[in-house]
């Protein structure tokens, strides 16, 4: 497994220009809230409780951060039950504003993903990957 440096590394070999940077602390928050809102409405009950695939998603993204560094992984494990928590709320409203907030941020995200791929700016800079 990689460690938190070779990932931050890596990343960052990726978003070097300021516009990158600033559009990516707005724009990844955003996402996560995004998938949150999404996986939070569907659910099993287990014991009494209602386990959404919202929860089951962070906690494994939890339990990834968690092992890479236990500091970060706190502080992602907080970041990720506000989002879980939000999530919850616009899920528990009416179906137009749960699928408008989730799929409208999605679908913003991925308009300006691909037209920003059309025009050549997205990932011109990139080395090319070692995987």
């Amino acid at each position: 497994m990689k460690t938190l440096i070779d990932h931050l590394a890596q990343y960052a070999a990726y978003h070097r220009d300021r516009r990158n940077i600033v559009t990516h602390f707005i724009g990844i928050p955003m996402i996560v809230l995004a998938i949150a809102v999404l996986l939070s409405r569907p659910g099993i009950q287990l014991a009494g409780l209602t386990l959404a695939p919202a929860t089951l998603l962070s906690l494994a993204a939890a339990i990834f951060y968690l092992r890479l560094d236990r500091r970060f992984g706190v502080a992602m494990l907080v970041l990720l039950l506000i989002s879980l928590w939000i999530g919850a709320g616009l899920a528990a409203a009416s179906t137009a504003t749960w699928l408008g907030w989730a799929g409208g941020w999605g679908c913003s995200w991925s308009a300006g993903s691909s037209s920003s791929s059309a025009t050549g700016t997205r990932g011109a800079s990139r080395p090319s990957s070692t995987i």
